[in-house]
C-alpha cells in the first residue's frame, strides 16, 4: 500500500494519513469515546473500500505517549495521547 487515511466520524480529529499505518494522536480529550474508519490507497492510486468502524476511549487521566494496537479493527487499548497501527 501506498498510503492509508484514517477519519474520525465525528470531525473532532482531522483526517490523518500515513504511509506505513501507524497514527500519532495526541491532544485527544480523557474520558472520551472516539469512533474511526480507515481507507487505503495502492500504488496506482485505487482506494479500498471504508473499513468498519473500531472505537477508541480515552481514560479518565491522561497517558503520555501511550500505544494502541488495532487487530482486526478492535482496539486492544484506552489511552488519552495514542498511536494507532492499523
Amino acid at each position: 500500500m501506498q498510503e492509508y487515511t484514517l477519519l474520525e466520524t465525528s470531525g473532532k480529529i482531522p483526517p490523518q494519513t500515513s504511509e506505513d499505518g501507524v497514527f500519532a494522536l495526541t491532544g485527544l480529550a480523557s474520558d472520551t469515546e472516539y469512533v474511526f474508519t480507515v481507507t487505503a490507497k495502492d500504488n496506482a492510486g485505487h482506494i479500498s473500500e471504508i473499513s468498519d468502524i473500531f472505537t477508541v476511549k480515552t481514560r479518565k487521566k491522561p497517558f503520555a505517549n501511550a500505544v494502541v494496537t488495532l487487530k482486526n479493527h478492535v482496539a486492544l487499548g484506552v489511552f488519552q495521547d495514542c498511536i494507532l497501527r492499523i
